[in-house]
C-alpha cells in the first residue's frame, strides 16, 4: 500500500523565525505499487489522483515492463477511504496539473508510444469525476512543470517525444478566463533546456527551479545533466535570475507550495 502525506502548516507559527510544519499521514492508495507520475490535485475538497505508471508484475532492474494507467482515484475526507471515480480518456501520466475553479486541469503527458498535446478537465458529477477536452499544447509535451499565477498557467521545459535527446525551454501559458484563444509561446527560459523541474508561483511571479538538462551521447542516448539555477518569470516583464540552488531537485512534487509569506515549499 502507498501511503500519502499531507503538509499542514500551522498558521499560529507563522512569524518572523519562519514557519513551522507537521506532517500527517493520509490513507494508503489501494494500490499494491503506487504510480510514478500521476495527475493529482483538488476538486471540489475531494484530493484526486489519475493516471501514472508503475511496474505492476516486476521490478525494472528485473526485466519488469512499465505499464501506463487510466484509472481515477477520489478520497473525499481525510479520515475517509479511496474509491475509484472515473477514468481518463486514456492512460497517461507524466503531465502536469493545475487547480482550478472548474476542477483539475491535466496537461499532456505521455504514454508507452508517444508524447501527448491533449489537455483535459476533471470536473465532479453525481460523485464521479468526468474528462473534457480543453485547448491542447501546440506540440505533445510531458515531463515539464507548471504552476498557475492567477488567470494564467504556465508551462516550463519538458521533452516532444520519448527518443528526445534535448529537452525544451519554451515558455507556454493558457489564460483561464480565455481559454478558446489556446496556448501561446513566450520568451523561452534563458538557461538549459530542462526535464522536471520544479515550478511555483508567488506574487504574481511564475518560478522555476532546477532538473536536469538532455544531451546525446555517442550513440544518441540522452544524457541527464542535473542542475542548480534558478529563475523568477513576471508576466509583462520577463526572466530574472535567482541565487543557485544548494543541490538539484528533478522530478519533486510540482507546482511546490507557497509557504508563508515568503517562501516557496521543495519536496524530495
Amino acid at each position: 500500500m502507498i501511503r500519502i502525506l499531507s503538509t499542514i502548516l500551522t498558521l499560529s507559527t507563522l512569524h518572523a523565525a519562519g514557519t513551522a510544519l507537521t506532517w500527517t499521514e493520509l490513507p494508503p492508495l489501494p494500490d499494491a505499487h503506487g504510480f510514478a507520475g500521476a495527475f493529482a490535485g483538488n476538486v471540489n475538497g475531494s484530493l484526486v489522483v489519475a493516471g501514472g505508471a508503475n511496474f505492476p508484475d516486476k521490478a525494472p532492474w528485473e526485466g519488469g515492463t512499465k505499464v501506463w494507467h487510466d484509472q481515477i482515484f477520489a478520497l473525499d475526507k481525510p479520515d475517509g477511504t479511496w474509491r475509484v471515480a472515473g477514468k481518463l480518456p486514456r492512460p497517461l501520466g507524466y503531465g502536469v496539473s493545475i487547480d482550478t475553479a472548474n476542477g483539475l486541469l491535466c496537461i499532456g503527458g505521455s504514454d508507452p508510444e508517444q508524447h501527448s498535446a491533449s489537455c483535459y478537465l476533471l470536473r465532479m458529477e453525481n460523485g464521479s469525476l468526468v474528462s473534457e477536452e480543453t485547448a491542447p499544447l501546440p506540440r505533445p509535451l510531458a515531463n515539464m512543470a507548471g504552476a498557475r499565477v492567477g488567470d494564467l498557467v504556465f508551462l516550463i521545459g519538458g521533452t516532444h517525444g520519448p527518443a528526445d535527446a534535448s529537452a525544451s525551454a519554451a515558455l507556454l501559458a493558457l489564460d483561464l478566463a480565455n481559454p478558446g484563444d489556446g496556448w501561446k509561446e513566450l520568451e523561452p527560459l534563458p538557461g538549459p533546456g530542462r526535464i522536471l523541474p520544479v515550478a511555483s508561483s508567488r506574487g504574481g511571479a511564475f518560478f522555476v527551479f532546477s532538473g536536469a538538462s538532455l544531451a546525446p551521447d555517442p550513440d544518441g542516448n540522452p544524457v541527464r545533466t542535473y542542475l542548480h539555477d534558478a529563475w523568477r518569470y513576471d508576466p509583462g516583464q520577463g526572466w530574472s535570475a535567482l541565487a543557485k540552488m544548494p543541490r538539484a531537485a528533478v522530478a519533486p512534487p510540482s507546482p511546490a507550495p507557497a509557504i508563508g509569506t515568503s517562501h516557496v515549499f521543495i519536496v524530495g
